[in-house]
């Protein structure tokens, strides 16, 4: 069984550093990456990931309110916070 995660970061050097690591781990599935805000919340409303990797500060919306969004919805998604 592997853990199913959407990670989202606007900053594509970072994205693509953190996605090659997470790719290489066995136990990890990248199931969607975002380059903005509106794009993870859409990813995890859609996939229901176990994790959500979200950057703090992103276009659209922010991490803190994408994982107050996850919360609210009672959505079974650990967030996890990238500065």
């Amino acid at each position: 069984m592997s853990i199913r995660v959407v990670l989202a970061d606007d900053h594509p050097l970072t994205r693509a550093g953190l996605s090659a690591y997470l790719q290489q781990e066995k136990s990890i599935e990248l199931v969607g990456e975002a380059k903005d805000g509106i794009e993870a919340w859409e990813l995890i409303s859609q996939l229901k990931p176990d994790v959500a990797l979200l950057d703090i500060r992103m276009p659209g919306e922010d991490g803190v309110s994408i994982a107050r969004r996850i919360k609210e919805e009672k959505l079974p998604v650990f967030s996890i916070m990238l500065t």
